[in-house]
C-alpha cells in the first residue's frame, strides 16, 4: 500500500532576514549590485506572490539606495528593526506596511536578534530570529533562524517552520 505524500497547504505567510541591500561587504560577490540583484531574483522566483504576507526580520539595508530596492520584492512586507538598520522610521515604512521592535505571529515571537530560550516559552511557541547568519544556535530547539545564508539565500515558507517544530 503506498501512502501519498503530504500536501502542504501554503498559507502565503514567509519570513527572511538578514539581506544587507546596499553593504559593500557582504559575502563573497563581484559588487554589491551583484548581491542585490541576486536576492531580488531569488526573492520574486520563490513563489511569493503580491498577496503574500512577509516579515522581515532586520537588516534590510544598509543605506536609503538599498532600502529603495524593497520596491521591488513581491508581497506585503513588514520589518522587525535588526541592529543595522538605523535609518528614521519614517522612511521604512515607505516601503513596509508596519515597522517593529519585535512582533508576534501565531504564538511565535519574531525578532531580529535571537531571544534567551527560557523566555520564550510558555508564552511563545519559538522564536523565529535574523542575525547569526549562517551559525546554528544550539543551545534549544525552539529557535529558528530565517537569515537567507540558512535557507538558499531566499524566504522561508511558515509550514516550513511549523514542520521544523513539530520534527523537534
Amino acid at each position: 500500500m503506498s501512502t501519498a505524500p503530504a500536501i502542504i497547504t501554503r498559507s502565503g505567510v514567509w519570513f527572511v532576514a538578514d539581506l544587507h541591500f546596499g553593504h559593500k561587504n557582504i559575502g563573497t560577490w563581484r559588487g554589491i549590485e551583484d548581491h542585490d540583484e541576486f536576492l531580488i531574483d531569488k526573492w520574486n522566483s520563490c513563489g511569493i506572490r503580491s498577496r503574500d504576507q512577509v516579515w522581515v526580520l532586520g537588516d534590510v539595508a544598509f543605506n536609503g539606495k538599498g532600502l529603495e530596492k524593497v520596491a521591488r520584492l513581491l508581497g506585503k512586507k513588514s520589518l522587525v528593526m535588526g541592529n543595522h538598520d538605523n535609518m528614521a522610521s519614517a522612511r521604512y515604512l515607505n516601503f513596509f506596511q508596519k515597522v517593529w521592535g519585535a512582533a508576534e505571529y501565531n504564538g511565535m515571537i519574531l525578532t531580529h536578534v535571537p531571544v534567551a530560550w527560557e523566555c520564550i516559552r510558555p508564552r511563545y511557541t519559538c522564536n523565529v530570529h535574523g542575525h547569526t547568519h549562517d551559525k546554528r544556535l544550539l543551545t534549544h530547539p525552539i529557535h529558528y533562524c530565517v537569515s537567507l545564508e540558512q535557507n538558499g539565500m531566499e524566504p522561508t515558507p511558515y509550514e516550513e517552520i511549523q514542520a521544523a517544530l513539530a520534527a523537534s
